[in-house]
């Protein structure tokens, strides 16, 4: 028997379903733990794409608020070797900072001002796309739900449970070419967003 681990990367969703017991987020140059079924994960992005289509921060990744969470701060019993600032010394030298000639960083904050108002004229067509994809899967799924309620009623004839089968696919196939033009747009917007820093 086999005691190893196996990764499997693949937008085969049933395939997922079937042999996954355990799902990695590879999101922001890292790989995350994803406490969650597919499901948990759709419903994560929908929110992720919510959030950045109202210039939101994201929602943490399920399962993650542990993991992220800060350490207790170590307190030390003995005195530091390094004397600390007082208070007066750091206003002093706050105030100082504040007087010396500012120009360059008016002018640094003015030109990344703008950067972030180019930024935010050019991706605000894709949030607003984002959002009507988002609007749309909701409507598809709650369409689903009540397809696959009259489905297990068992109240469906034969040509009504045949059209119902034929709608649940083409349900699935729109919901999966949304899918693939919402993760096209989030990139994108995540690329612009880069670009600004």
């Amino acid at each position: 028997e086999f005691e190893g681990s196996v990764m499997l990367v693949s937008h085969d969703r049933s395939l997922l379903r079937e042999v996954c017991d355990e799902f990695w987020l590879v999101t922001s140059g890292g790989v995350l733990p994803f406490d969650g079924d597919l499901d948990d994960y759709q419903k994560w992005l929908l929110e992720v794409s919510r959030a950045n289509a109202r210039g939101l921060p994201a929602p943490p990744v399920p399962g993650m608020r542990d993991v992220l969470a800060p350490a207790e701060p170590k307190v030390e019993s003995r005195p530091s070797a390094v004397p600390q600032p007082t208070p007066k010394a750091v206003a002093r030298e706050t105030a100082a900072a504040a007087t010396q000639p500012g120009a360059f960083r008016r002018d640094d904050r003015k030109q990344s001002g703008q950067q972030r108002n180019q930024a935010a004229n050019r991706t605000r067509p894709l949030r607003a796309e984002v959002q009507q994809i988002d609007g749309r899967m909701e409507k598809l799924g709650a369409e689903r739900t009540a397809l696959e309620a009259q489905l297990s009623s068992g109240k469906l004839s034969g040509p009504d449970i045949a059209e119902t089968g034929r709608r649940l696919n083409h349900i699935g196939a729109e919901v999966a070419m949304l899918e693939e033009r919402w993760r096209e747009l989030t990139t994108e917007i995540e690329a612009i967003q880069s670009e600004v820093g």
